[in-house]
């Protein structure tokens, strides 16, 4: 499934949700005006590279590279794929938190996602970049705070593609449990053995949906206070 839209629209424009997109935009077109030969040394030094990180992990040029490499991408294709995602799930997830409160989980869940993959692929040499661990962290926000919000999403079926209006949890949903699976029993075992960092997207979405679940419950309750409070209300007139 491929969202495409969010259909409930939030005042004022996302502008942190913006910022993170022109920032990984501005970075990837900047790379691309380099040849090989300049841009492959500027990704080794600002992606994560499990080995060296775990080898000196209180080095600052180290840890700089948890933050840096959400804002890299290895292509067009994996830019444009994370930001239809940042694009449809941010706003509501910013709306919610606030701007600082956006770029804290954002931040936090990407750096969540790549220490998981370092953590567990303690003697990978290639560089992980890319702001899926980020983006999984929004989409477990998400999840949280308006599970119920309609997204426009295109559906396959059989040979064909449908477009068709689904709750937020239940594509979030799906896209978690695709996760777990290519993580657990990839469609094409040993392929690219570590070209798609699924643990990565799996502890930014638990990261994400840990870091917005205070504010859900709130938010819950403050709702069933309202709803009580209104009840009473109108319990009351009727006897008046």
């Amino acid at each position: 499934m491929i969202p495409l839209r969010a259909e409930k629209r939030f005042a004022g424009l996302s502008l942190a949700v913006w910022a993170v997109a022109a920032l990984c935009l501005a970075a990837l077109a900047r790379l691309s005006w380099l040849s090989d030969t300049r841009a492959l040394p500027i990704i080794d030094a600002l992606a994560v590279v499990p080995r060296r990180l775990l080898a000196a992990p209180s080095d600052p040029a180290q840890l700089i590279t948890l933050v840096s490499g959400i804002f890299l991408h290895a292509g067009w294709i994996h830019l444009l794929s994370n930001l239809l995602f940042l694009l449809v799930f941010g706003p509501a997830v910013q709306a919610r938190l606030g701007w600082r409160g956006f770029l804290g989980l954002y931040l936090a869940s990407g750096v969540a996602g790549a220490l998981a993959f370092a953590i567990t692929h303690p003697q990978s040499t290639a560089p992980l970049l890319g702001a899926s661990g980020a983006i999984a962290g929004v989409l477990g926000a998400h999840l949280v705070l308006e599970p119920r919000a309609r997204i426009t999403t295109l559906v396959p079926v059989f040979v064909m593609f449908e477009i068709a209006s689904l709750p937020a949890a239940f594509v979030i949903a799906v896209w978690f449990v695709l996760q777990i699976a290519s993580n657990v029993a990839p469609v094409v075992p040993q392929s690219g053995t570590n070209s798609i960092a699924w643990i990565a997207h799996i502890a930014g979405f638990v990261t994400g949906l840990v870091l917005a679940t205070p504010l859900g419950v709130r938010s819950g309750l403050a709702a069933r206070r309202r709803g009580t409070s209104s009840a009473n209300s109108r319990s009351k007139r009727r006897a008046d």
